[in-house]
């Protein structure tokens, strides 16, 4: 399947509602392997400047075996209300893929996709979805801190 970058990228920046920026950049030493990296921040709202302070969704595709894997993600600082568990007391800050599934959604699986079109398809639902539940927890842009 040969992608076109560019238009890889506008279809994504299309789909997914609430993504401000999408780099997609080359594998150097294989070659086959496409990293997709979706910010929902502009570049003046990352935390202490640093890219990866965002919330973002980093994945990867490899072109030979048509396989797509969620790599990383961005995070959320914890709500006052999630403090006070079991689950999270040790913790300052809460996953965005957490986020979603604590909210009844799936983890994102690797998963094989047949074209273009599917790539963006399935990028688009799982970020979307994700998003909606990050908006619902944080209250919305700039996506902060759980209320």
């Amino acid at each position: 399947m040969n992608m076109n970058v560019g238009d890889l990228k506008d279809s994504l920046l299309t789909k997914c509602k609430l993504i401000k920026n999408v780099k997609i950049s080359k594998g150097v030493l294989g070659g086959s392997l496409l990293f997709i990296k979706l910010d929902a921040l502009d570049d003046k709202n990352w935390s202490n400047g640093i890219e990866l302070n965002s919330i973002y969704f980093s994945f990867v595709y490899d072109e030979e075996t048509k396989k797509l894997d969620l790599h990383s993600n961005g995070h959320v600082y914890l709500s006052n209300e999630d403090k006070q568990t079991d689950k999270y007391k040790y913790y300052a800050m809460k996953s965005i893929t957490k986020v979603h599934v604590d909210y009844g959604g799936k983890k994102f699986r690797k998963t094989l996709v047949k074209n273009p079109d599917d790539l963006v398809n399935k990028i688009s639902t799982y970020v979307n979805a994700v998003m909606e539940d990050v908006v619902k927890y944080t209250g919305g842009y700039p996506y902060k801190r759980g209320l």
